[in-house]
């Protein structure tokens, strides 16, 4: 794989548990998605703040919740937190979607 022409390789590890963290923090970047709905936000929250200060290894990105509580995260935490858009079918690629990964690699 080392070589084979790829910028980059996501892997998906789900739900981050005990078992998984491992594996998962020997990536360069760490991507956190998260969702700032009333059941959800908390632990993404926790999961924020315990990583503060490791910001640049760090992406985090919602999938849900309101612009307002990603704004106000990102000032009183003063880390970015980029808003993925809603699309109906997953292999379409709309301006807003491209518009998205573009920023995305670019952290």
């Amino acid at each position: 794989m080392h070589g084979s022409g790829y910028l980059y390789i996501v892997v998906d590890f789900g739900i981050l548990t005990k078992e998984k963290q491992g594996e998962f923090l020997r990536c360069e970047k760490h991507v956190l998605v998260g969702s700032f709905s009333e059941w959800q936000e908390e632990e993404f929250l926790v999961h924020m703040k315990h990583q503060k200060g490791t910001e640049k290894r760090w992406i985090y990105a919602v999938s849900f919740g309101s612009m307002e509580m990603r704004k106000e995260v990102t000032k009183k935490l003063k880390i970015p937190v980029l808003n993925i858009p809603f699309t109906a079918d997953a292999f379409t690629v709309t301006p807003i979607v491209l518009k998205f990964f573009q920023e995305f690699f670019e952290n």
